[in-house]
């Protein structure tokens, strides 16, 4: 093998490398603005049970006061508006529209960035298991929600992977397929998520 046709063989396997990252960060962006959107979702849903049950309206047990209740709904309302805000900051499912790869590629791609987005879900639920075991109950309810969002991102996984992967295989690149992905996954997710808490 010559000098030049090795050269020319390590750059094409550079190419490919660097394609195949770029393809699996696109991947975990996408499903990481799915995970924002569903913890971000829950969060300002469970703000707004804890304000509803500090004014009356409903019975829950989770607060003893109104300023308790105002106060976590408050601070929990935040930071749902934080995970949403982040994942609509670029359009939702740029991830996936980004490199150009094959249904194979793709739903493996997806599928295994929602194992990771749900492992750090996961730790950040474990990470907060400490501080919100001081603080008021509706805190731990929402540390209840990343948990329950991290399970759900690790059984969501291989829904992902076979869904894109089929979805893409039946219907291939239309515009309408492409755009369905991402909302499609944020139901199973979110509703998985809801029946996990």
């Amino acid at each position: 093998m010559t000098d030049q046709a090795a050269s020319h063989s390590h750059t094409l396997a550079a190419r490919h490398w660097r394609w195949y990252v770029r393809t699996a960060w696109h991947a975990l962006v996408s499903m990481a603005d799915v995970g924002l959107l569903v913890v971000g979702s829950a969060l300002v849903g469970l703000a707004a049970v804890v304000i509803l049950e500090g004014f009356g309206v409903v019975r829950i047990g989770l607060t003893a006061s109104i300023g308790a209740a105002l106060g976590s709904g408050l601070v929990i309302a935040v930071f749902g508006a934080f995970g949403l805000g982040v994942a609509a900051e670029g359009p939702v499912g740029r991830g996936l529209r980004g490199e150009p790869a094959t249904e194979v590629e793709a739903g493996i791609a997806a599928g295994l960035a929602t194992v990771v987005v749900g492992f750090l879900l996961l730790l950040a639920a474990s990470r907060l298991s400490s501080v919100t075991s001081d603080l008021p109950q509706p805190f731990e309810e929402a540390r209840r929600v990343l948990h329950a969002a991290g399970r759900a991102g690790w059984i969501t996984a291989p829904l992902a992977g076979v869904g894109i992967w089929l979805g893409r295989r039946r219907f291939g690149e239309t515009v309408w397929w492409i755009e369905s992905e991402t909302p499609l996954h944020y139901v199973a997710w979110a509703v998985l998520t809801m029946i996990l808490l």
